[in-house]
């Protein structure tokens, strides 16, 4: 099977590659994120709330938002969102190479390069998610916020830490990291898995922007399945002193009570409100996220050839 990315012997030649990987990488997740953001507004309104899920409910709750707030509304705290995206897609796409780089060998069998895969997806997945979770939670947050008079991303921060300081940052984190090994584990396994296979069956095609999109979609829709119960868990513990000031909540939550009130209130379902959107935006998140990063590593290094 052909390796995903050659070996380069001169240090200096893989410093820049892992360089052109986090500018092309970062990028692209910023596109990507800003493609789907409407989508991720109104799932965040519905996950933080009881209320039940439909498209229609969430066609609605569109519209309504942007006749009283405006039609960027759609985008509010998309800002966040790229401060937030740009390292940690960044982050991602660098370490994985670092990571597939150092376990990866020539001897390993299909099993082992396709287990490493998924390691090194997990790992990577873990150290862009602690660096960049506060602005998660910012981006959440404001999303969250249903005045028509938008604050701005410094009123948002200034805001949590006064009334809830600095450990506020990080509420839901704990879920987050662990739903995000299966989630980048399954996704980068997978499109890596179809990649080379495409590879080694039809070599004219693997540079294709089409599969390469067609490739993360299905990857993003996997992992999002696997890892949708733990985003809700961790979306909640974020949203939960909104939703105390609401009343819509008696008191704050660990991981295992809002698990228990998910379940008492909504049932298992309740772990995958929201997940009908996600068949949508996830595949086309994950999709644009790597074919831009190939096609923008492309023209930045005329030697790519993944």
């Amino acid at each position: 099977m052909e390796n995903p990315q050659p070996i380069i012997p001169s240090p200096a030649l893989r410093k820049s590659r892992y360089t052109n990987t986090f500018i092309s990488g970062g990028l692209a997740g910023i596109v990507a994120k800003s493609v789907i953001a409407p989508f991720d507004r109104i799932k965040i309104l519905f996950i933080t709330t009881s209320r039940p899920f439909t498209y229609q409910a969430a066609i609605d709750e569109a519209m309504t938002i942007s006749r009283s707030q405006g039609l960027k509304s759609l985008w509010r705290g998309n800002m966040a969102t790229a401060v937030r995206v740009f390292p940690y897609s960044a982050i991602q796409f660098t370490s994985f190479d670092i990571f597939q780089s150092m376990f990866r060998k020539p001897d390993h069998t299909y099993i082992q390069k396709n287990f490493y895969n998924f390691v090194s997806g997990s790992l990577t997945g873990i150290i862009a998610t602690t660096f960049t979770y506060p602005a998660e939670f910012i981006r959440t947050r404001m999303a969250m916020e249903m005045d028509a008079t938008q604050k701005s991303m410094m009123t948002t921060i200034k805001t949590i830490y006064r009334k809830e300081g600095i450990r506020a940052f990080y509420h839901g984190i704990v879920p987050s990291l662990t739903g995000i090994i299966p989630y980048h584990g399954t996704g980068f396994f997978m499109y890596h898995l179809l990649k080379e296979r495409l590879r080694e069956t039809h070599p004219q095609w693997k540079q294709s922007k089409a599969f390469d999109f067609i490739f993360g979609a299905i990857a993003g829709l996997l992992a999002q399945v696997v890892s949708y119960p733990f985003d809700v868990v961790r979306k909640k513990m974020q949203a939960q002193t909104l939703l105390l000031e609401r009343g819509e909540i008696a008191n704050k939550k660990g991981i295992v009570g809002w698990m228990r009130y998910i379940m008492k209130r909504e049932g298992v379902k309740g772990f995958y409100k929201g997940i009908t959107m996600n068949v949508i935006k996830g595949p086309v998140a994950t999709g644009t996220s790597f074919m831009m990063k190939n096609i923008l590593n492309r023209k930045l290094d005329a030697s790519y050839n993944y």
